[in-house]
C-alpha cells in the first residue's frame, strides 16, 4: 500500500495526530512512527466523539530520503509527551527553502509538519503500513 492509499483509509488522514515516537532503521530503510491518530468526527457535537484518538504504528517502507528543515533551538526542550503533526503529499509549487531530491509520480515527496516545533520533515517512501496498537 502506498502512503497516499493509507492516508485515505483514515477519516482525517494523519491531520492533528500526535507523534509519540520516531525510529529510523537505516539497514532496512524504514521509519517507524508511533502515533495517536485523530479518528474523531469533526462534525460531532459530542466532545469525546470529536476528539477521539487511537494509538497506531505507521511504517514508512523503502525510504528514499528524510530531510529536515532547520529547527529553532528555542522550541526545545519540549514540554509535552508528543508532537502535533500533519502528513501530506508535497504540492508541486511548494518551495521548502532547502534542496530536495527530484520527485517522481511513483514515489512522491511528502512532508510531516509539526506545529509544536514549527518544522517540516520531507521524505519519500515506496510503501507504508499501519497497525493499530
Amino acid at each position: 500500500m502506498t502512503l497516499a492509499e493509507l492516508l485515505i483509509t483514515l477519516p482525517n488522514g494523519l491531520h492533528d495526530s500526535e507523534l509519540r515516537e520516531l525510529t529510523f532503521n537505516l539497514v532496512d530503510q524504514e521509519v517507524r512512527l508511533v502515533l495517536d491518530i485523530w479518528i474523531g468526527d469533526l462534525d460531532s457535537t459530542e466532545h469525546d466523539e470529536r476528539e477521539k484518538y487511537q494509538r497506531a504504528e505507521v511504517r514508512l517502507i523503502n525510504l528514499g530520503f528524510w530531510i529536515s528543515q532547520p529547527t529553532d533551538p528555542s522550541e526545545f526542550p519540549l514540554t509535552k509527551d508528543s508532537l502535533c503533526i500533519d502528513v501530506r503529499k508535497l504540492p508541486e509549487d511548494y518551495k521548502p527553502g532547502i534542496p530536495l531530491p527530484e520527485s517522481n509520480p511513483e514515489n512522491p515527496t511528502y512532508y510531516l509538519y509539526s506545529t509544536d516545533i514549527n518544522t517540516c520533515f520531507f521524505f519519500a517512501c515506496e510503501s507504508a503500513a499501519l497497525q493499530w496498537l
